[in-house]
Order: C-alpha cells, then structure tokens, then sequence
C-alpha cells in the first residue's frame, strides 16, 4: 500500500488525529452516517471559529473520504497536511445507553486514518499542536503521532493532548496506561473527562508533577 507524499505542517494550530464516519442510530434500522472522529472535531470547531487551523490525517479517496475532506474546507480547515490513500475510511457504530450515554465499536483493521506518515519538522508557523482519541491507539499511526507530539514539544511548540478514551478500542489497557504516562512530560494541556479520569486511574496532582503544565477535567 503507498502512501501520498506528506505536507508540511504548516497552519498555526494544527490538529493531529483520525477523521471518521460516525453510525448513529435514528430510530428503528435506521442509521446516520455523520463526519467525527475527535480530532476532526476539535479542526472543525476551531475553523468554524476563526482560527488558523489545519488537520493532520490521513482520509481515504473513498466516497467517505472525500465527504470529510469537504466537511474540513466548508469549516475553514486547511487541508494541506491531509495525506489520502485508497484504503477504506473508518467507521465507529454509536450505541446508546438508557440515560443517553454513547459506546462505540470501531471498524478499522487496514483503514486509510491508522497509515499516517511522518510529516516531519513543522514550519515556524505552527505554534500549537493538538493530539488524541484513536489516533494514539492505532498502529502503526499511533508510533507515528507520538514522533509528531515529542518532535512539536521538543522545538518549544505547545502540545494539547486529550486522550478521549475509547476502551473498546484499546487491546491492552496497561500497555496504554504505560505509554499515556510515558507522554506526560511532554504535554503542555492535558484535557481529561471524569469517564477518562476513572479508567486511566491516575491523579491529576502527579501528572503535573510528571511535568504537565495544566490539567482540566470535564463532567462526562
């Protein structure tokens, strides 16, 4: 499988992670297919605010894939770190529970997001760099990110990191509770929930001590 020659990063805040088709249920049989994936997300938020922001991914050239790549331009998402490739897109099934909560199963063996290449050294332009979800799960895209966040915190940039834990994602739990540790020194902004507080089972007060420069926690 190739891959496109990957763009520099350019845009002043630039996004790291996995765009995605949502499958959310519409009443009986019926599904929506909708564009997500956290950090498509958080690109899409910030471009429909102003911001100077650009996505780094890898999307498909599948029909899916062009539909994110359009949702991105219509928001204002600078695209030109987007690598594409032929692979499929990934597809994440939503389920929800009696009081509204969301569960996910994922469909991404050999999908286009999890073939990330190395970008390499950002532009002077890019000041913040901002990581998470199933983008650091992944292999072997998630090796890949984590090169990009030390490479961005190691040359002075600001680094975000939200681990929006997906556990039906993650095949070994310790292995990723090692590796979320290992990447603490290196992050300037770690936005965590209360769900992703209790699975990690750590403490707020020792992650700062491990070099964290703030932590915020969100209900739900």
């Amino acid at each position: 499988m190739g891959h496109d020659q990957p763009g520099r990063l350019t845009a002043r805040i630039t996004v790291c992670g996995e765009g995605l088709i949502d499958l959310v249920p519409r009443g009986d049989d019926l599904l929506s297919a909708l564009p997500g994936g956290g950090p498509f997300n958080v690109a899409v938020a910030l471009g429909r605010l102003g911001a100077e922001v650009g996505l780094l991914s890898r999307l498909s050239t599948d029909p899916l894939g062009e539909r994110l790549l359009r949702r991105l331009r219509a928001a204002g998402v600078r695209t030109d770190a987007i690598q594409r490739g032929p692979e499929p897109t990934t597809l994440a099934l939503t389920s929800l529970d009696a009081a509204g909560a969301a569960d996910y199963t994922f469909y991404a063996g050999g999908t286009a997001d999890r073939l990330v290449v190395d970008p390499g050294a950002p532009a002077a332009t890019v000041r913040a760099l901002s990581f998470g979800t199933l983008s650091l799960v992944f292999e072997p895209g998630a090796t890949v990110y984590e090169a990009v966040l030390r490479r961005a915190h190691a040359t002075g940039r600001l680094v975000l990191l939200d681990p929006n834990v997906r556990p039906g994602a993650i095949a070994d739990p310790a292995r990723y509770r090692e590796r979320f540790a290992d990447r603490l020194p290196a992050v300037d902004v770690l936005k965590v929930s209360t769900d992703d507080l209790a699975w990690l089972g750590g403490d707020p007060a020792d992650w700062l001590a491990a070099g964290v420069g703030a932590v915020l926690l969100t209900q739900g």
